[in-house]
């Protein structure tokens, strides 16, 4: 038997084209990029969720789960554009984020050149990859220096910073972590479930709010913002790429305390994206 940790988004899901190729302008979006595209060797899975309804982010720590050998699971594909190509040049992972929170700037497939005619996400003419009904984007790396870490944006990447959530962590913070697993993994596809009236102080709706705020006046607002988002991230990255380090050093003598080490790292970030959002949201 194969163990694999998981780190699992649990969320309400919305599956009406999931054989069929969808035309409502809201499909999901996944990118994946091979070790051997990537800059630093690693696998990325990059995906923007969306959805209509009421839906929220809760996030989970989930088990380990046994896998028999030879297991699988099989997808089928439809699809108009090739499965793969080779990059020009090799993938970051800030390449990645960069295209989740993307409404086509700067390309001939921009509807809303220097957003004149209001925010991106309410024209509806054409698919975004970061539209309306995004819930959340979603950038994996496997491996870390330290394990598998998810990158997560709560709503729009274009307006949130991702946050990184190491699969090794012990706790999720209560502020994202309302729901038990078994509610969670009851109802993650049932819509329209009142979850504002349910987890009315759930981290996500903070996020909701600021990204509801930024698009009443996105052209004069989202400069300040995607400079607050990119210095954010900047901070993590560095924070990250430090600490990987030094948590990879005591991994196998101190499994325990790496753990905690990974769980306050993880933890930490994300109660600083909370803060700073609830300030930047007016009163």
């Amino acid at each position: 038997m194969r163990k694999i940790p998981v780190l699992i988004l649990i969320m309400a899901c919305n599956l009406r084209n999931a054989a069929a190729k969808d035309t409502s302008g809201y499909n999901c979006f996944t990118i994946l990029v091979g070790r051997n595209a990537s800059a630093d060797g690693s696998v990325f899975i990059a995906h923007n969720e969306d959805n209509p309804g009421d839906a929220f982010v809760d996030l989970h720590k989930v088990p380990r789960i046994d896998h028999a050998p030879g297991e699988m699971q099989k997808f089928t594909f439809y699809s108009d554009f090739p499965f793969s190509f080779k990059p020009k040049q090799k993938i970051l992972i800030q390449d990645l984020m960069r295209i989740l929170e993307n409404h086509y700037e700067g390309t001939e497939f921009e509807m809303n050149p220097a957003y004149a005619h209001g925010c991106p996400h309410s024209n509806t003419t054409t698919t975004r990859i970061c539209n309306s009904m995004t819930d959340f984007g979603s950038v994996i790396r496997l491996p870390a220096a330290v394990g598998n870490v998810m990158w997560v944006a709560p709503r729009n990447p274009c307006c949130q910073p991702f946050i990184p959530w190491y699969y090794g962590i012990e706790r999720i913070s209560p502020d994202y972590e309302k729901a038990t697993i078994d509610e969670a993994l009851a109802n993650y596809n049932s819509k329209n479930r009142g979850y504002r009236s349910l987890y009315p102080d759930h981290a996500y709706y903070v996020f909701d709010a600021f990204m509801l705020q930024t698009d009443s006046s996105y052209a004069e607002t989202i400069g300040s913002v995607r400079r607050w988002k990119r210095s954010f991230e900047e901070d993590v990255f560095r924070a990250t790429e430090k600490n990987e380090k030094e948590i990879a050093g005591i991994t196998e003598p101190d499994p325990v305390k790496a753990g905690r080490m990974l769980t306050e790292l993880s933890n930490r970030f994300a109660g600083k994206a909370l803060a700073e959002t609830k300030k930047k949201l007016k009163k």
